[in-house]
């Protein structure tokens, strides 16, 4: 008889081992301006202040998301890569926005607004 069991990853040892995935500064906000690019953004901006409370914001005019896709943006693998997606979308396996993020970082604030057409 085979029996199939749930294993349910460690939330801060998961969190722990994608930041240290190896992604470079560069690369890092690369993949995050990908994700403003899928969303249709005509604009992106990046800011950052290295003082001593260092921040980066990637700012977009994207379509943005509703609150379900949101949080389904921020779980690991939200998405089947074998899933059919939109040409356009550059990511495949859910994971960009938070190992690019994690990365560089150890808190991740996210704001969005789903524009209406």
């Amino acid at each position: 008889m085979t029996e199939t069991l749930e294993v349910i990853p460690h939330p801060v040892s998961l969190i722990e081992s994608m930041r240290a995935v190896g992604y470079s500064i560069e690369a890092a906000i690369a993949d995050l301006i990908d994700n403003s690019i899928s969303a249709r953004a005509s604009t992106v901006e990046v800011k950052y202040d290295a003082t001593s409370e260092p921040f980066i914001a990637i700012l977009d005019d994207g379509w943005g998301m509703e609150p379900d896709e949101l949080t389904n943006a921020m779980r690991h693998g939200s998405q089947n890569p074998t899933d059919t997606r939109d040409p356009d979308d550059l990511g495949r396996f859910g994971l960009g926005l938070k190992t690019a993020s994690l990365s560089q970082c150890r808190k991740l604030t996210v704001v969005s607004k789903r524009w209406e057409e």
